[in-house]
Protein backbone atom coordinates (compact mmCIF):
# COMPACT_ATOMS: atom_id res chain seq x y z
CA UNK A 1 0.00 0.00 0.00
CA UNK A 2 1.38 3.72 -0.87
CA UNK A 3 0.26 6.82 0.88
CA UNK A 4 0.43 9.81 -1.09
CA UNK A 5 1.33 13.59 -0.10
CA UNK A 6 -1.13 15.77 -1.72
CA UNK A 7 0.14 19.12 -0.05
CA UNK A 8 3.84 19.57 0.69
CA UNK A 9 3.13 21.09 3.69
CA UNK A 10 4.07 18.23 5.57
CA UNK A 11 6.62 17.15 3.69
CA UNK A 12 8.03 20.95 4.55
CA UNK A 13 7.36 20.26 8.17
CA UNK A 14 9.16 16.86 8.18
CA UNK A 15 12.55 18.59 6.75
CA UNK A 16 12.39 21.11 8.92
CA UNK A 17 12.28 19.44 12.01
CA UNK A 18 15.12 17.26 10.70
CA UNK A 19 17.41 20.43 10.23
CA UNK A 20 17.39 21.10 14.03
CA UNK A 21 17.66 17.75 15.62
CA UNK A 22 21.35 17.11 16.96
CA UNK A 23 24.17 15.60 15.18
CA UNK A 24 23.81 11.38 16.04
CA UNK A 25 26.69 11.13 18.57
CA UNK A 26 29.02 9.27 16.05
CA UNK A 27 29.57 12.76 14.40
CA UNK A 28 30.71 14.58 17.25
CA UNK A 29 34.78 14.76 17.73
CA UNK A 30 36.45 15.63 20.44
CA UNK A 31 37.87 18.51 21.02
CA UNK A 32 41.00 17.89 23.63
CA UNK A 33 42.53 14.59 23.00
CA UNK A 34 44.01 12.92 26.10
CA UNK A 35 47.80 13.60 26.32
CA UNK A 36 51.03 11.98 28.65
CA UNK A 37 51.01 14.13 31.67
CA UNK A 38 53.83 12.74 33.40
CA UNK A 39 55.30 9.06 33.82
CA UNK A 40 58.19 7.32 35.69
CA UNK A 41 59.65 4.52 36.22
CA UNK A 42 59.49 2.82 39.64
CA UNK A 43 61.54 0.27 41.21
CA UNK A 44 65.39 -0.40 41.54
CA UNK A 45 68.39 -1.94 40.19
CA UNK A 46 66.35 -5.29 40.03
CA UNK A 47 63.32 -6.69 38.09
CA UNK A 48 60.08 -4.75 39.26
CA UNK A 49 56.48 -4.96 38.53
CA UNK A 50 53.11 -2.42 39.86
CA UNK A 51 49.64 -4.45 39.85
CA UNK A 52 47.77 -2.07 41.34
CA UNK A 53 46.97 1.76 42.02
CA UNK A 54 44.79 3.86 43.94
CA UNK A 55 44.42 7.57 44.31
CA UNK A 56 43.25 8.94 47.57
CA UNK A 57 41.28 12.69 47.87
CA UNK A 58 41.54 14.64 50.86
CA UNK A 59 38.33 16.87 51.99
CA UNK A 60 40.46 19.57 51.41
CA UNK A 61 42.43 18.51 48.81
CA UNK A 62 45.70 19.15 50.36
CA UNK A 63 46.62 15.49 51.01
CA UNK A 64 46.00 13.98 48.16
CA UNK A 65 48.45 10.56 46.64
CA UNK A 66 48.76 8.09 45.00
CA UNK A 67 49.16 4.85 45.57
CA UNK A 68 50.68 1.46 44.09
CA UNK A 69 51.62 -2.20 45.24
CA UNK A 70 53.57 -4.94 43.12
CA UNK A 71 56.24 -7.02 43.71
CA UNK A 72 60.21 -6.22 43.28
CA UNK A 73 63.65 -8.80 42.87
CA UNK A 74 65.84 -4.80 43.96
CA UNK A 75 67.97 -4.79 46.50
CA UNK A 76 67.20 -1.57 47.23
CA UNK A 77 64.41 0.54 46.54
CA UNK A 78 63.08 4.19 46.48
CA UNK A 79 61.08 5.02 49.38
CA UNK A 80 61.89 2.38 51.63
CA UNK A 81 63.89 2.83 54.83
CA UNK A 82 66.31 -0.71 54.75
CA UNK A 83 66.97 -3.19 51.82
CA UNK A 84 64.25 -5.42 51.28
CA UNK A 85 63.87 -8.53 53.19
CA UNK A 86 65.37 -11.64 52.03
CA UNK A 87 67.09 -11.89 48.39
CA UNK A 88 63.82 -12.67 46.53
CA UNK A 89 60.90 -11.35 45.42
CA UNK A 90 58.94 -9.03 48.01
CA UNK A 91 55.81 -7.59 47.96
CA UNK A 92 55.84 -3.67 48.38
CA UNK A 93 53.58 -0.86 48.85
CA UNK A 94 54.37 3.08 47.84
CA UNK A 95 52.89 6.35 48.35
CA UNK A 96 53.85 9.02 45.94
CA UNK A 97 52.02 12.68 45.37
CA UNK A 98 49.57 12.98 43.12
CA UNK A 99 51.38 15.00 41.00
CA UNK A 100 54.42 12.03 40.62
CA UNK A 101 57.15 14.49 41.55
CA UNK A 102 57.69 12.82 45.32
CA UNK A 103 57.59 9.17 47.01
CA UNK A 104 56.41 9.53 50.24
CA UNK A 105 57.30 6.33 51.80
CA UNK A 106 57.51 2.29 50.62
CA UNK A 107 56.77 -0.73 52.91
CA UNK A 108 58.36 -3.84 51.85
CA UNK A 109 56.08 -6.90 52.79
CA UNK A 110 58.30 -9.78 52.63
CA UNK A 111 59.01 -13.11 53.65
CA UNK A 112 61.75 -15.96 53.29
CA UNK A 113 59.30 -17.10 50.08
CA UNK A 114 58.45 -15.53 46.97
CA UNK A 115 55.83 -12.78 47.93
CA UNK A 116 54.08 -9.85 46.33
CA UNK A 117 51.31 -7.80 46.26
CA UNK A 118 48.59 -7.95 43.67
CA UNK A 119 45.32 -5.59 44.77
CA UNK A 120 44.84 -2.67 47.67
CA UNK A 121 42.18 -0.78 48.19
CA UNK A 122 41.91 2.86 50.43
CA UNK A 123 40.28 3.07 53.52
CA UNK A 124 38.69 6.86 54.62
CA UNK A 125 41.75 8.29 56.21
CA UNK A 126 44.57 6.88 54.32
CA UNK A 127 44.97 3.39 55.31
CA UNK A 128 45.73 0.94 52.93
CA UNK A 129 44.61 -2.52 52.60
CA UNK A 130 46.42 -4.80 50.53
CA UNK A 131 46.37 -8.09 49.04
CA UNK A 132 48.13 -10.93 47.18
CA UNK A 133 50.24 -14.01 48.11
CA UNK A 134 52.88 -14.70 50.62
CA UNK A 135 54.88 -18.35 49.92
CA UNK A 136 57.03 -17.84 53.34
CA UNK A 137 55.41 -18.00 56.89
CA UNK A 138 57.55 -15.45 58.57
CA UNK A 139 56.60 -11.63 57.93
CA UNK A 140 59.31 -8.98 58.14
CA UNK A 141 59.18 -5.54 57.34
CA UNK A 142 61.91 -3.52 55.69
CA UNK A 143 64.27 -6.24 57.01
CA UNK A 144 63.07 -5.48 60.59
CA UNK A 145 61.96 -7.66 63.13
CA UNK A 146 59.15 -9.86 62.21
CA UNK A 147 55.58 -8.52 62.99
CA UNK A 148 52.78 -10.43 65.09
CA UNK A 149 50.53 -12.49 62.53
CA UNK A 150 47.03 -12.81 62.71
CA UNK A 151 46.67 -16.07 61.44
CA UNK A 152 50.20 -18.41 60.51
CA UNK A 153 50.81 -19.59 57.29
CA UNK A 154 50.40 -23.28 55.25
CA UNK A 155 53.73 -25.06 53.97
CA UNK A 156 52.04 -24.69 50.06
CA UNK A 157 51.68 -20.80 50.06
CA UNK A 158 48.77 -18.27 51.02
CA UNK A 159 46.86 -15.32 50.06
CA UNK A 160 46.86 -12.45 52.25
CA UNK A 161 45.80 -9.70 53.31
CA UNK A 162 47.70 -6.70 55.27
CA UNK A 163 46.76 -2.99 56.36
CA UNK A 164 49.74 -0.47 56.56
CA UNK A 165 48.44 3.04 58.08
CA UNK A 166 48.52 6.46 56.81
CA UNK A 167 52.23 6.73 57.64
CA UNK A 168 52.81 3.16 56.27
CA UNK A 169 53.42 1.37 59.17
CA UNK A 170 52.10 -2.13 59.29
CA UNK A 171 49.20 -2.76 61.49
CA UNK A 172 48.29 -6.15 61.03
CA UNK A 173 49.15 -9.36 58.52
CA UNK A 174 46.57 -12.01 57.89
CA UNK A 175 47.46 -15.28 55.97
CA UNK A 176 44.49 -15.96 53.82
CA UNK A 177 44.12 -19.65 53.18
CA UNK A 178 44.49 -23.78 54.52
CA UNK A 179 46.59 -26.83 53.35
CA UNK A 180 47.25 -25.60 49.93
CA UNK A 181 47.91 -22.90 47.52
CA UNK A 182 45.73 -19.77 47.73
CA UNK A 183 45.94 -16.29 46.12
CA UNK A 184 44.51 -13.35 47.20
CA UNK A 185 43.34 -11.08 44.12
CA UNK A 186 41.04 -8.36 44.64
CA UNK A 187 39.86 -6.06 47.92
CA UNK A 188 37.31 -3.04 48.54
CA UNK A 189 36.47 -1.66 52.06
CA UNK A 190 33.13 -0.52 53.22
CA UNK A 191 33.25 1.07 56.03
CA UNK A 192 34.43 -1.52 59.09
CA UNK A 193 34.87 -4.02 56.72
CA UNK A 194 36.70 -5.39 53.75
CA UNK A 195 35.89 -8.02 51.30
CA UNK A 196 39.01 -10.10 49.82
CA UNK A 197 37.99 -12.47 46.68
CA UNK A 198 40.25 -15.08 45.54
CA UNK A 199 41.39 -18.27 44.42
CA UNK A 200 42.21 -21.59 46.72
CA UNK A 201 43.06 -25.33 46.20
CA UNK A 202 42.64 -26.07 49.45
CA UNK A 203 40.17 -28.15 51.28
CA UNK A 204 38.41 -27.58 53.53
CA UNK A 205 38.85 -23.86 53.82
CA UNK A 206 40.90 -21.90 57.16
CA UNK A 207 40.23 -18.61 56.06
CA UNK A 208 38.94 -17.55 59.76
CA UNK A 209 37.25 -19.16 62.91
CA UNK A 210 34.04 -17.96 61.90
CA UNK A 211 31.83 -20.34 60.47
CA UNK A 212 31.93 -20.39 56.61
CA UNK A 213 29.00 -19.95 54.45
CA UNK A 214 28.86 -22.46 51.71
CA UNK A 215 26.89 -21.12 48.83
CA UNK A 216 28.87 -22.58 46.32
CA UNK A 217 30.52 -26.01 45.62
CA UNK A 218 33.86 -27.43 46.21
CA UNK A 219 34.92 -28.67 43.30
CA UNK A 220 38.20 -30.99 42.29
CA UNK A 221 40.62 -28.69 40.87
CA UNK A 222 41.08 -24.92 42.12
CA UNK A 223 37.39 -22.75 43.40
CA UNK A 224 36.83 -18.84 43.75
CA UNK A 225 36.34 -17.61 47.17
CA UNK A 226 34.82 -14.81 49.05
CA UNK A 227 35.28 -13.63 52.09
CA UNK A 228 34.72 -10.45 54.75
CA UNK A 229 36.87 -9.21 57.28
CA UNK A 230 35.55 -7.53 59.90
CA UNK A 231 38.31 -4.20 60.97
CA UNK A 232 36.17 -2.11 62.81
CA UNK A 233 38.13 -2.24 65.39
CA UNK A 234 41.53 -1.46 63.98
CA UNK A 235 43.09 1.83 65.02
Amino acid sequence: MSVRIRHGGALTALLSLLAVLPLPARAQTCSVPPFLAWNTYWGGSGADEVEDVAVFRSADGTQDALYVTGRTDSPTFPGAKTPPYAPNTNAFVSKLSADGTRVEWTRILGTEGTDFGVRLALGPAGEVYVVGRAEGANVAVDNAASVPLVQAASAKGDGFLARLDAAGTLSWFLFVGGAGPDEALGVTVDGGKVYVVGRTASDPLNFSASSPKKLGKRGSDSDAFILQVDVSGTT
